[in-house]
């Protein structure tokens, strides 16, 4: 276990089993491959980041100073981190098959170099040192930084501005 205790017995000779299952469970919970859940799940957060990064992106172009804080941090649960990377369409490269680990986090990075304008995303694991870079995982990102134009088109299935519209529910 991550803790170094061990479990029973039975726990520990079906330990990889349950552990499979459980990623299996966990995946399904958070609606891996499931656009609609994932915009239940994450949709409304991934709209926010987007929209986010395109408006610094205008402000920045425009010769304007951003209006708002450089740094944006969002506190979450794991769940939420594994959705996020779903509807990202990186959950492959930051994960492979497991789950988000405790402390884990993913960063966002708008980036100019000579007037044009990208985006690096990095997963940092929690129990690991160093962030590694998942910018070419995002949908329709081929590079690393992604230039925003293609990552702000990434994920339309997978965004939604308002997550009531799914379900029906009463604005």
């Amino acid at each position: 276990m991550k803790n170094g205790l061990t479990g029973p017995d039975w726990f520990e000779s079906n330990k990889d089993e349950i552990i499979r299952l459980y990623e299996e469970v966990f995946a399904y919970n958070v609606g891996a491959g499931h656009p609609e859940t994932l915009q239940l799940k994450q949709g409304k957060l991934l709209y926010t980041i987007i929209n986010t990064l395109s408006q610094y992106e205008k402000q920045h172009k425009n010769g304007k100073k951003i209006e708002k804080r450089k740094f944006i941090a969002y506190s979450t649960q794991d769940w939420i981190l594994q959705a996020l990377l779903n509807g990202l369409g990186a959950e492959k490269k930051a994960l492979g098959t497991t789950i988000p680990n405790f402390n884990s986090l993913i960063i966002f990075e708008l980036v100019e170099n000579k007037k044009k304008y990208s985006v690096k995303v990095l997963y940092k694991d929690g129990l690991k040192d160093t962030a590694m870079d998942i910018s070419d995982a995002v949908r329709n990102c081929e590079a690393t930084p992604c230039p925003i134009e293609k990552f702000i088109e990434c994920c339309d299935d997978y965004k939604i501005a308002d997550p009531k519209t799914i379900c029906g529910a009463p604005r």
